[in-house]
């Protein structure tokens, strides 16, 4: 029982396939209101129906119930689910997690609760994300707590830039199929198996096969360029364009404080950067080269093929692999 439709229920595909095998009925744009018991048992839940308004909440929509739609089903077992928002209440008693808001780098402590000895992370910090996230979260409290305890910073994170060669990933990785995950059987399944099985190391390969290896940075020498377009005719989609401005956003503002005029729609790259470090360039048409002045590689759309520094006819691009790197000091 759902209370908004399919398309906003966090349950992906292929989960929504498996509780179809299970023959698990779905209802959508319902609620519950209350729960019915029976001589101390739970006997049945009672559901009003739900409408979808046009405002968003949280990025979804908001729901309205739908009056005189209440009704009845009967249930013998009722699971309170825990929900995805923080319970502060396992926290002691007076112990305060810090606001959202300032959970920022220039915090050496961030994750600390208003007790100093006391540390929250993942989900119960950030809300709920995934759990590459979590475990990314859980090594930065980790190193918060050595901090604290030691009194200074035992571990250094810089980002380890090296020249590197092609990478050997051709078009053709993009359009390998995921391989499915494999599951239980349905006739299989009790209360607490697992359904999922894991790949196996076949299928694992596979998925390995499809990455896009963003940590390689392939860029053109600007000096060595001589704007004779190979690179954009060999690239398999739209990663390298002719540019006649590139800019970063917070540079778009002019000195009185005002945006700067632009003659054609701006394009922003680096969508997953903060504001401060997303860019904006202005795209020249083919037909109009002399308005030209980069020749720039889009990182976001580049699929590391290295077609372009194959037909170079300059050696103007070069690859290099960005690592973050963590070392004591």
């Amino acid at each position: 029982m759902y209370r908004r439709s399919l398309a906003q229920m966090s349950a992906n595909e292929e989960e929504l396939h498996e509780m179809q095998a299970e023959e698990i009925e779905i209802h959508t744009l319902v609620s519950p209101v209350e729960a019915l018991c029976n001589d101390g048992r739970i006997a049945a839940v009672v559901f009003e129906r739900n409408i979808l308004e046009s405002e968003y909440v949280g990025g979804k929509p908001r729901i309205t119930p739908l009056p005189g739609s209440r009704f009845v089903v009967e249930c013998k077992t009722l699971i309170a689910a825990i929900g995805q928002t923080q319970d502060t209440s396992v926290l002691p008693p007076g112990v305060e997690r810090k606001d959202n808001a300032v959970f920022h780098k220039a915090d050496p402590l961030s994750h600390q609760t208003s007790r100093a000895n006391l540390f929250v992370a993942g989900d119960f910090a950030f809300g709920n994300a995934t759990v590459i996230e979590a475990i990314a979260d859980g090594k930065e409290v980790a190193e918060e707590v050595d901090l604290l305890l030691m009194g200074r910073r035992r571990r250094k994170r810089f980002v380890d830039v090296k020249p590197a060669g092609i990478t050997g990933r051709l078009r053709d990785h993009d359009l390998v199929d995921p391989p499915p995950m494999p599951v239980l059987p349905v006739q299989q399944r009790g209360m607490t198996d697992e359904v999922e099985l894991g790949f196996t190391a076949e299928q694992t390969d596979i998925h390995a096969w499809r990455c896009y290896l963003c940590n390689y940075k392939f860029e053109i020498d600007q000096d060595k360029c001589i704007h004779c377009d190979w690179c954009i005719k060999v690239s398999p989609r739209n990663c390298i364009l002719r540019l006649g401005t590139l800019e970063r956003k917070e540079s778009a503002v002019g000195a009185d404080g005002k945006h700067l005029a632009e003659t054609a729609a701006p394009r922003y790259y680096g969508r997953s950067l903060p504001d401060a470090l997303k860019f904006i360039c202005q795209e020249v048409p083919a037909s109009e080269p002399e308005r030209a002045t980069y020749i720039w590689i889009d990182s976001d759309q580049c699929i590391r093929c290295g077609n372009c520094i194959n037909v170079c006819p300059t050696g103007a691009i070069s690859v290099r692999k960005c690592d973050c790197v963590a070392e004591n000091v």
